[in-house]
């Protein structure tokens, strides 16, 4: 009698056995889902701080962004230069050049040159004013912006302002056929469905 006790009650255990797991597992897909929704309430309540602060201060939120933006693309620029051995160490002075760049030069330019773009009054409408600013952005402001970006980029590697000049000669026009092969459809979909005040952002994203 006491085996046919033993042999009726290892089932029953082994029921409580499966059940527990099933609970443990349960919970445990519990918490990650938890933690998941968690983080990426992070990263919106992030997002909709930034969004606050751009439009509270969009000037200065623009130029601490592309700041960022500039030194994160320098940095991931230096790490391949070095891998390939064409550089030794880290250089901060040119990450802290490309802070500089984006902080005071390029996001108050992109930022008054987009504030024009979308403000300034044309009597065309839809799609035939998307390709209005794409020409504009693509035949003024490019050309002018890659100009300066590349006078920087000479200068900060040690040139006098005659080696600078003379190394555009050599590849602006090549850097600005490349350009117009690649900027007109990145902006075809920044004037059509990015916000305005998100387009810069866009912008610093797509040149990283």
């Amino acid at each position: 009698s006491r085996g046919l006790k033993m042999s009726t009650s290892v089932p029953g255990d082994l029921n409580d056995v499966r059940q527990r797991k099933v609970s443990e597992d349960k919970v445990a897909k519990e918490a990650k889902r938890g933690q998941e929704i968690a983080n990426n309430n992070i990263w919106l309540t992030l997002w909709q701080k930034y969004v606050n602060a751009n439009k509270a201060h969009p000037l200065r939120t623009k130029c601490l962004t592309t700041g960022v933006l500039m030194a994160t693309g320098n940095c991931g620029a230096q790490a391949i230069m070095m891998m390939k051995g064409k550089q030794k160490s880290f250089i901060y002075r040119k990450l802290l050049a490309f802070v500089f760049f984006g902080a005071f030069l390029s996001g108050p330019m992109g930022h008054a040159w987009l504030k024009f773009l979308n403000g300034h009054k044309v009597r065309i409408k839809g799609q035939l004013l998307i390709l209005y600013k794409i020409i504009l952005d693509r035949f003024l402001y490019g050309p002018m912006f890659n100009a300066i970006m590349m006078s920087f980029v000479y200068k900060l590697s040690g040139q006098s302002w005659k080696g600078v000049l003379e190394s555009l000669k050599k590849t602006f026009w090549a850097a600005q056929v490349l350009n117009w092969k690649i900027w007109p459809i990145a902006q075809y979909i920044n004037f059509n469905f990015i916000p305005p005040e998100l387009q810069l952002l866009y912008m610093n994203l797509v040149a990283l």
